[in-house]
């Protein structure tokens, strides 16, 4: 089955399998809306945290014939904040700690 480990910045792991659901939360500060994006816009796709998030997914991890499961996890890290896997909604990791992706 392929794989892939996610190494984090504390040294943590997580290892995924093709095939795995995770869900993404979205935030970003309503302050730090971009010019060329309108105000309705931009309200639109940011969330105050923590008083407001937007969760997505869940997301199918799929196989990138030559890249494996990195297109999927990095697509997941670069639109989301944080994100928690199907098998344990109870911890949540931080998108901006993964210091490294391994495909197996």
């Amino acid at each position: 089955m392929l794989t892939a480990t996610i190494h984090f910045l504390d040294g943590e792991t997580l290892t995924l399998n093709v095939h795995d659901f995770v869900w993404g939360i979205r935030t970003a500060p309503i302050n730090d809306r971009p010019k060329k994006i309108s105000k309705k816009n931009w309200e639109k796709i940011t969330y105050d945290f923590p008083n407001k998030d937007e969760v997505n997914g869940p997301f199918e991890l799929n196989e990138h014939i030559k890249l494996g499961l990195v297109p999927s996890i990095t697509k997941l890290l670069n639109n989301y904040t944080f994100f928690f896997t199907d098998d344990d909604p109870g911890t949540v990791f931080a998108s901006s700690k993964v210091v490294k992706i391994v495909s197996h």
